[in-house]
C-alpha cells in the first residue's frame, strides 16, 4: 500500500457523501485501482465500481469482493474501519460548533504515551476518517 497522503487530503478537502472517494479508499486499502462500472474514461455519476490490479490489466473483482462502504457519509462505516484496521487503537472526538477534531491513539500497555493522530474538519465524520487513514498510513510505513 502506498502513502495515503493524497487520499487524506481529498477527505479533508471535501464535504458530504462522495461514492468515488469511498471507492478510492477501498482501492488504496487493498492495494488495487478502481474504475467506474460500466467502464468509461470518467467516473461521472457512477456509483458502481470494478477493482483492477495496479497495472490496470487484470480484473480482480467487483463490489462483491471489495465492498464500498459509505465512509464519507456513515460514521458506523468509519468506526468499523478503525476496529478492523486499528484494533489496538482508541478514538476520541471533540465536536464543536465550527470545527471538530478526531484523534486516534495507539493503546500502550505500559501507560506511556503512544502514537496519536489528530485531524480537524467542519464535518466530524471527515475528521475521524482522516485521522484513521493517517494512523493506517503510519502503520504501513
Amino acid at each position: 500500500m502506498g502513502s495515503l497522503d493524497e487520499l487524506i487530503n481529498s477527505v479533508l478537502g471535501g464535504t458530504g457523501a462522495d461514492r468515488k472517494l469511498d471507492a478510492q479508499i477501498v482501492a488504496a486499502l487493498n492495494d488495487v485501482i478502481v474504475k467506474p462500472y460500466p467502464l468509461s474514461d470518467d467516473f461521472g455519476p457512477h456509483d458502481r465500481f470494478q477493482f483492477w490490479s495496479t497495472d490496470g490489466k487484470h480484473f480482480l473483482g467487483s463490489e462483491r469482493k471489495f465492498p464500498v462502504h459509505a465512509f464519507t457519509s456513515d460514521i458506523t462505516a468509519v468506526l468499523a474501519l478503525r476496529e478492523e484496521r486499528l484494533p489496538d487503537w482508541g478514538a476520541t472526538f471533540d465536536v464543536g460548533h465550527d470545527i471538530n477534531a478526531a484523534t486516534v491513539e495507539e493503546k500502550d500497555d505500559d501507560d506511556e504515551e503512544g502514537v496519536a493522530f489528530t485531524e480537524t474538519h467542519a464535518d466530524p465524520l471527515r475528521a475521524a476518517l482522516a485521522a484513521i487513514l493517517r494512523a493506517i498510513d503510519h502503520q504501513s510505513a
